[in-house]
């Protein structure tokens, strides 16, 4: 995707995705399951209408970043995402037997696999079918990774909070 339609450039992409590999290995997490649609969008720029089902962006500590989407929101990942690598998942398959072939091809089978346990956005049948799926590897709870570069606010993130305010006065 051309850096023009995505709200920030693709070097603030890199630089939050440089932060989010760093304190995954300080908590020496090798692969983030990353479910929270803000923290999806945050990352990658990917946004879609389907929030309210599982959806997920599998972060390695190195290498290529993998989105694990429902089909229909796949097709169109290109438009919204400077990610565009993944899986696109029919609704007649299963998303945690996708999460977990996707996560093995990543070299995940016997590597700590961290996941935002607070997440209300990822299901616990999720969380205990990847155990089960992935049984040498170690599944751990490791919320705020992504949320610790958020609360750092780049400068064009400040102008579009400033512009989103200024719209709000307008319309009151």
């Amino acid at each position: 995707m051309s850096a023009h339609r995505l709200p920030f450039t693709l070097d603030e992409y890199s630089a939050r995705l440089a932060a989010c590999r760093g304190a995954m290995g300080r908590a020496e997490i090798d692969i983030l399951l990353v479910s929270s649609p803000e923290n999806i969008n945050y990352l990658s720029g990917y946004y879609n209408v389907g929030n309210a089902m599982y959806q997920a962006l599998l972060v390695p500590l190195d290498g290529e970043c993998r989105f694990v989407l429902r089909k229909l929101f796949f097709e169109g990942i290109g438009g919204v995402s400077w990610i565009t690598t993944g899986v696109a998942v029919p609704d007649t398959e299963s998303m945690l037997d996708a999460t977990g072939a996707e996560i093995e091809a990543m070299g995940g089978g016997r590597l700590r696999i961290g996941y935002d346990g607070a997440d209300m956005h990822l299901p616990a049948d999720i969380v205990d079918g990847l155990r089960a799926w992935l049984p040498k590897a170690t599944v751990v709870a490791a919320g705020g990774i992504v949320e610790s570069g958020r609360v750092v606010k780049s400068p064009r993130e400040i102008d579009i909070i400033r512009q989103a305010c200024a719209l709000s006065v307008r319309a009151m």
